[in-house]
């Protein structure tokens, strides 16, 4: 089943097709709107027609605000690219670094070519075609939540933070 928005709430473990940008936009901030605690976003270049949402930006910044406990962690194959177009969550990681990370995987890891957004463990969307917008989404699955759960953080513990991505404070 495709993805919309009036039918698809919390509980529903049922999972969808994305097939289109619109599909992943609509399903994202589904997603991230019903994050609490913990979300995890893998992608090549943080997916600018995606991520740079000022509305998804807000939501960020609003779990993190809102949950000592928060932990928003973002995996690039490329973050160069992320610097380079100054993305709003570089902006949100310097303002917010207790809450909010970005990392790097290194130059020689297989990075595979997906983007995995996965929050609090159970709500997932998994693009195994990013250029084409093609994959699943599920509201509710914590095995599959699990797995990819465990997947990223064996990429987050290869990867480390780009000192251009950091802010000093004095």
């Amino acid at each position: 089943m495709h993805i919309d928005s009036k039918e698809w709430d919390d509980g529903s473990s049922e999972v969808r097709s994305v097939d289109s940008l619109s599909a992943l936009r609509m399903a994202a901030e589904t997603i991230i709107k019903a994050t609490s605690q913990q979300l995890f976003i893998y992608s090549e270049r943080l997916e600018p027609k995606v991520f740079s949402d000022r509305h998804l930006i807000r939501h960020f910044e609003k779990i993190a605000l809102s949950n000592r406990r928060a932990e928003l962690r973002f995996l690039c194959a490329d973050v160069r690219g992320v610097v380079a177009t100054t993305h709003p969550i570089l902006e949100l990681s310097r303002k917010l670094s207790s809450y909010v990370q970005i990392k790097d995987l290194p130059e020689d890891y297989n990075a595979p070519d997906e983007l995995i957004l996965l929050s609090d463990e159970k709500r997932y969307i998994l693009l195994e075609n990013p250029e084409l917008f093609t994959g699943t989404a599920c509201m509710n699955a914590r095995s599959t939540g699990h797995e990819l759960a465990i997947r990223f953080e064996r990429m987050w513990q290869e990867s480390s933070r780009p000192p251009d991505t950091l802010r000093l404070h004095i």
